[in-house]
């Protein structure tokens, strides 16, 4: 009977494997397909789950594109406990699903009892976490309740890639339905018993160099180096060998300013190796001067960081030859570290020329033992003191990026706010992109979510807000200075340093780093000549989730065009999309928000409509084609949209319609109501008239604007009134007859918005008067 059971486990399972990663998958597979389970080979509406150990992704691979939402993702461990269990077990324990709390982290436990371990486990499992049994370089958290056994020790000693937590953490998290802040739950603090005994500040740069001054890592600004391994480490029974990756980090689950790590910079734990029987040598060596001179004070940090932390950066300064003053002098300081621009003395240090960087800059400045001037945005203070608003509405991934500039725009992407995520998928709103090839793009580009490079985080950083509108700027893929602070910003913050450099090089040349120098004083000569253009720029490319206008028209384009498409077959979308972005465009799904349209016929879909009120051209794929010989944008007047068939059935023709709307919008300050019974529904019609310039009222705005009985209709203003014969029967339209308002079929909206001109008389259902 049980062999029997096994071999029904999984009837009825059609399963699709992303083997990217996925641990023994021919065992995963032999097992499924013992108990009954049918593989896909591709993503279809057959497959009811898919199976993949790698939740997080790496820099090539996406999430399965599932197409159906309701299909669960789940680990391969649900296929060896299903069998194991003999029975389907419920896939919510084993989901890979990025809205959980605790998805793509994987933790280890030490120390805890087993009653204490089944409990976390189905805790953490629930709630999208993975639990593992010996510690290696994938664990992101250590559950324990002591400070003792050889997991907290090699936890310790990675302390940037492995966080130790109690399961206090845990039951907390659940509870406030948030990931909390990692610093009150060390087991140090439960083992001490005292309040503020250990925090984050273990795991930064500053207070590892205060300890250990020969300890270094690769700086953010530079090329990364490749890191030396560690001796080989064993879990806690000792029969597994782990050899710790120093440079992974536990991917950010939300970006919040008040997590500690996101203002403090990280350090991973790379060691540079002194040569055989000089380690003491190296050690006694005096650390170098080059902070000599300089006079700093601190602000903001104190809001956030204990006061320990900042302490230990003084020291660090003061061990490198700086001064460090608690209160801002005019003609003593000549550096300002500011968290944000909102703190006390930024703009008195402003107007008397003072050098302002943030602890970011002094981060990567000890990293490399040398002088620059802040050369990437994360270098200067943000705009905001909390968090920008609107970010949580937002779901951010990266691609192709590799070594320091995928740490830098992880670290950029956190101090926005925005949640990241590994792995790619169609709730995902952003993808940062460095260079335009890879499955993330391709899938990126298929399902339409925006491609921008890491000024878009640059700007965030610095503006305080999500761009309303994405300007070429923002989704130039591959461009040099994506990295820098905002032009505008360059030029505000960056001419202090040029003279305090300039002196230093001639005081100290040998420990100014010219490439750093030189890359930020070139950034800075070209924001002098970009800084007006970019303020008046005029080229949207896609709108932001935040703040876009609803009926917002795209102005005059002088760049990149940002292009929607309808009715275009699917085989061919994708390709088109990436001509769009190969060229510098944008695609957006939306019509408010696009310049171009691209279509094959004339159609009376609601885009096609809602396009032909606000787009700037209407064009056929050809147009791309040509595009994409050509290698540049070409001029659309040879390939506008031409429909000869519909044209004679509708009597119109594109260009005239679009003549028409540029001249002004065809519905512009009418209102407008349609009865219950009118098709299109009426969602569909409210974004028709919207982007002709009316607006459609609802029964609630009737109300309100004219009366329970339509005496407060403004004759000078009249109310056009859309329905159809049924309605018109039933009597739901007596009483606008009874006022003299007129009635019309749908057809002096649809056919009216298609010429771009309305025809009353044609459309009346009943005599009435003229709109």
């Amino acid at each position: 009977r049980k062999m029997s059971a096994l071999k029904t486990v999984f009837q009825g399972v059609h399963f699709y494997l992303v083997e990217a990663k996925l641990r023994n998958p021919a065992e995963v597979k032999q097992l499924l397909r013992d108990g009954g389970g049918i593989r896909e080979f591709y993503v279809a509406p057959l497959v009811t789950h898919v199976i993949s150990d790698d939740p997080l992704g790496d820099e090539i691979r996406i999430l399965a594109p599932v197409e159906d939402a309701s299909v669960p993702v789940v680990h391969s461990n649900w296929v060896w406990m299903s069998s194991k269990c003999g029975m389907q077990l419920p896939t919510i324990w084993y989901e890979v699903n990025i809205a959980k709390l605790f998805s793509g982290l994987i933790f280890c436990f030490s120390k805890l009892s087993r009653s204490d371990r089944e409990k976390l486990f189905f805790m953490l499992m629930c709630n999208g976490g993975r639990v593992q049994r010996h510690l290696d370089n994938n664990v992101t958290h250590l559950v324990t309740m002591v400070t003792t056994g050889p997991k907290y020790d090699i936890a310790l000693k990675h302390a940037s890639s492995v966080a130790i937590v109690t399961p206090n953490w845990v039951l907390d998290c659940i509870e406030l339905g948030k990931l909390q802040d990692m610093n009150g739950y060390h087991p140090l603090r439960v083992h001490q018993g005292e309040q503020g005994s250990w925090n984050g500040a273990q795991d930064t740069i500053l207070f590892q160099l205060a300890q250990n001054p020969m300890s270094l890592a690769t700086p953010t600004n530079g090329p990364i180096a490749t890191p030396t391994s560690e001796p080989v480490a064993y879990g806690e029974r000792g029969e597994v060998p782990m050899e710790v990756e120093h440079t992974h980090k536990a991917e950010p689950q939300e970006g919040n300013l008040q997590d500690l790590s996101v203002q403090v910079p990280v350090m991973a734990d790379n060691h540079v190796t002194p040569p055989v029987g000089s380690e003491a040598t190296l050690v006694e060596l005096p650390l170098p001067q080059f902070l000599r001179g300089l006079v700093f004070v601190v602000k903001g940090y104190q809001e956030h960081l204990d006061e320990g932390t900042v302490q230990k950066w003084k020291e660090v300064i003061i061990q490198h030859g700086g001064e460090v003053v608690e209160k801002y002098d005019t003609l003593k300081v000549t550096h300002l570290l500011a968290l944000h621009k909102n703190c006390p003395d930024f703009d008195m240090a402003f107007r008397d020329g003072k050098c302002i960087a943030s602890a970011h800059w002094l981060n990567d400045v000890l990293l490399e033992q040398k002088m620059f001037p802040p050369c990437n945005a994360l270098h200067l203070p943000t705009f905001f003191k909390l968090q920008v608003p609107g970010t949580d509405q937002l779901s951010i991934t990266l691609t192709n990026y590799s070594g320091a500039e995928r740490d830098l725009v992880k670290d950029m992407i956190r101090a926005t706010g925005i949640p990241y995520t590994g792995h790619l998928s169609k709730t995902t709103t952003h993808l940062v992109c460095k260079m335009p090839f890879g499955r993330k793009y391709e899938r990126a580009c298929d399902f339409g979510i925006k491609v921008v490079n890491a000024s878009f985080l640059s700007e965030v950083i610095h503006n305080g807000q999500i761009p309303a509108i994405l300007y070429p700027r923002h989704t130039k893929l591959g461009s040099p200075d994506e990295f820098c602070a905002p032009f505008y910003e360059a030029v505000r913050l960056l001419k202090p340093w040029q003279s305090f450099i300039a002196g230093y090089s001639s005081n100290s040349p040998q420990w100014v780093n010219q490439e750093s120098t030189q890359r930020a004083f070139f950034i800075l000569e070209q924001a002098k000549g970009k800084q007006d253009v970019q303020k008046s720029e005029e080229s949207p490319c896609d709108g932001g989730v935040e703040g876009m206008v609803e009926g917002h028209t795209p102005s005059v384009q002088s760049s990149a065009p940002c292009v929607a498409f309808t009715g275009i077959n699917v085989q061919f979308l994708g390709h088109l999309k990436k001509v769009v972005l190969k060229l510098g465009g944008c695609v957006t799904e939306s019509v408010n928000e696009c310049t171009h349209l691209v279509a094959t016929r004339i159609a009376r879909t609601v885009k096609f409509l809602c396009g032909i009120s606000v787009c700037q051209y209407i064009v056929m794929p050809h147009w791309l084609d040509q595009c994409n010989q050509m290698n540049r944008f070409v001029d659309e007047t040879a390939y506008v949209l031409r429909d000869q068939e519909a044209e004679v059935l509708f009597n119109m023709s594109v260009p005239l319609s679009l003549q028409r709307a540029r001249q002004a919008p065809l519905l512009k300050g009418r209102q407008l109501f349609a009865t219950t019974n009118v098709s299109p529904p009426y969602n569909s019609l409210r974004d028709i008239v919207r982007c002709a310039g009316g607006e459609l009222l609802d029964e609630h705005d009737m109300r309100n604007r004219f009366g329970g009985t339509l005496e407060r209709v403004d004759q000078n203003l009249p109310l056009v009134v859309i329905s159809c014969h049924e309605d018109v029967d039933s009597g739901l339209c007596a009483e606008f007859f009874a006022r003299n308002i007129a009635v019309y079929n749908p057809e002096f909206i649809l056919t009216g918005v298609l010429r771009q001109q309305l025809e009353c008389d044609q459309n009346q259902l009943f005599q009435s008067i003229q709109v």
